[in-house]
């Protein structure tokens, strides 16, 4: 229990700290990374055993079926994409080799950090471009994920 309440107390301190000084914490590049796997994996428990599941446009739950039915949609003529950019000078927009498949998840990163669409970036055909005001700086790594 004592333990426990220096912890916290250390942990005040430190946070009490960094304000009164006015240093941010920050986090190193290296410790930010994209999922190992392209997409992340959700774990369902069938009675057979565990299943990874990866929640995109490709998995479909039938819950009119008792139990439920997670079914795997998989696009025949599709394959997936991965562009990775080394931010060399500040931008706006990277180019890919081709447009996302309509209806399809698309997963952008900054520096490991899963952007949100509409709210950090927007996509028109084969054009990434993040909001105005929000330019990526240099020295960022910028990965783009997603189904041609």
């Amino acid at each position: 229990m004592q333990r426990a309440k220096v912890g916290r107390v250390l942990i005040l301190l430190i946070a009490a700290a960094s304000i009164i000084f006015g240093q941010a914490t920050k986090v190193p590049d290296a410790m930010v990374a994209p999922p190992a796997t392209s997409f992340a994996a959700i774990r369902v428990l069938t009675p057979t055993g565990w299943v990874l599941v990866q929640p995109d446009s490709t998995i479909q739950i039938d819950t009119a079926a008792s139990p439920p039915v997670i079914r795997a949609v998989i696009p025949s003529a599709r394959t997936e994409a991965r562009h990775t950019f080394l931010v060399t000078a500040p931008t706006q927009t990277f180019q890919l080799t081709a447009a996302p498949a309509a209806g399809t998840c698309v997963r952008v990163y900054a520096n490991g950090l899963l952007m949100a669409e509409t709210h950090d970036y927007q996509i028109d055909g084969q054009t990434v471009t993040f909001v105005a005001g929000q330019p990526i700086a240099a020295g960022y790594i910028v990965q783009i994920l997603y189904w041609r």
